[in-house]
This record gives C-alpha cells, structure tokens and sequence, in this order.
C-alpha cells in the first residue's frame, strides 16, 4: 500500500516524520511537502511559476524499516498533493 504523507509546516517538520514513522509499517510511505512553512495558503495553486522539486534526505535519526521516499517542493501545499498524485507515486 502507497501511503502519500503532506502538510502546510514544510519538509521539516517533526510531527511529518513522525507520522511518517508510525505508518511506515503499513506500507510505502511517501513524503511531499513545502520546502518552507506554508500556514494559510493551504488550497492555493502556484500558477505563473515553474515548481521546483527536490529529493529530500531522510536522516536525522530517522530509522524506518521500510524506505521513505521524501520530496520538497517549492509551491503550496496543494501543489505538493497534486504533484505527488500526478507524477511522483
């Protein structure tokens, strides 16, 4: 099972990598997230700009028994769902 995992605090934040880390055992867990905090722009679209994505390291003690594959992008939230469902999974 493909488990897709995103939010509006950005690639950093803790609570992602820890939901990352108790879903991981139910299947193949994906990360998308903002490069940055995106608070209050949830549903906004980036429209007038190419989105930029980049693989993101798990480390930082992270240890999984399955591989996360982990991505930041450079746009909104919504951004990051539709280019996980689109293109990345």
């Amino acid at each position: 099972m493909k488990i897709l995992l995103t939010n509006d605090d950005g690639i950093h934040s803790p609570g992602l990598w820890e939901a990352a880390k108790a879903l991981n055992e139910l299947g193949e867990v994906f990360i998308v997230a903002p490069d940055r905090e995106q608070s209050g722009v949830g549903g906004s679209l980036t429209l007038h700009h190419p989105l930029m994505v980049h693989s993101a390291p798990v480390s930082g003690g992270h240890n999984h028994s399955n591989a996360i594959t982990a991505y930041s992008v450079e746009g909104t939230p919504a951004d990051c769902a539709i280019l996980a469902l689109e293109e990345l999974i």
